[in-house]
């Protein structure tokens, strides 16, 4: 969000963005933290984390590590990818492969390790 809010190289703009952070934390009920070793090193995103902490006394934020979204995101296209495949022979499209055929495990057995 920050890559959005607060403008990377205008220097006016930067300033201007990060002057309108309290007023959107101010809204915010959850804070949701990428959290990296340069995090801390940027002074607005301390700014953001100082700010919610003092807006937002009884609340906690939420630290996620870097690596997290990416994986959720394999994780959800390996599923969803597993789906399609499954859905013809839910459906009755495809006919099932026989008792003591190899071929349901080799497919199925792939997908179930993703």
């Amino acid at each position: 969000l920050d890559r959005t809010c607060i403008h990377q190289t205008n220097a006016a703009l930067k300033e201007r963005g990060i002057r309108s952070l309290g007023a959107i934390i101010f809204y915010a009920r959850t804070f949701v933290v990428i959290f990296s070793d340069s995090y801390l090193h940027k002074g607005w995103t301390v700014f953001e984390l100082s700010v919610f902490l003092l807006l937002h006394p009884r609340s906690c934020p939420i630290l996620v590590p870097p690596l997290l979204p990416q994986l959720m995101l394999c994780a959800s296209g390996g599923f969803f990818l597993a789906s399609l495949i499954n859905f013809p022979f839910q459906a009755g499209l495809v006919q099932r492969f026989p008792r003591g055929s190899g071929l349901g495990i080799s497919i199925y057995l792939p997908l179930g390790l993703m």
